[in-house]
């Protein structure tokens, strides 16, 4: 789970309660009493929220509690051979066999799309990554 950030839920990014509800809505309400001056819509009812992202003021973890959704990204990268790429490693050369594309791809048919026509292609790595 990533921590509730209030400036990115103002701002519109996903949100989610600590137990997996989606939030279709929230908002500042001035005319709200402290410390609940914040608002989320869950399943179609309006609950009140700390600055925090809090249920409750207490400081103990609530399932009603908010966080932000992880971010999951996914790039694909085009691995190629190559017997040139060499480094030297306690007086030795050692050869990697391989060498990956300078470019990062969204999908897989983009990366088999723009593939080297000059060499075959071993193989394409994917890379995922959680923000």
């Amino acid at each position: 789970m990533k921590p509730f950030n209030l400036q990115e839920a103002l701002a519109g990014k996903p949100v989610v309660t600590r137990n997996g509800k989606e939030v279709t809505g929230f908002t500042k309400f001035a005319d709200l009493k402290e410390p609940f001056k914040y608002a989320a819509i869950l399943a179609g009812e309006i609950y009140t929220f700390t600055a925090e992202g809090k249920f409750l003021s207490s400081k103990a973890d609530n399932p009603h509690d908010l966080v932000m959704v992880v971010e999951k990204h996914q790039v694909f990268i085009n691995i190629y051979p190559d017997t040139t790429y060499t480094c030297s490693v306690k007086n030795r050369a050692v050869n990697y066999g391989y060498t990956t594309g300078v470019n990062l791809f969204l999908t897989r048919a983009e990366a088999d799309r723009e593939q080297a026509s000059s060499m075959t292609r071993l193989a394409v790595a994917v890379a995922e990554w959680e923000e």
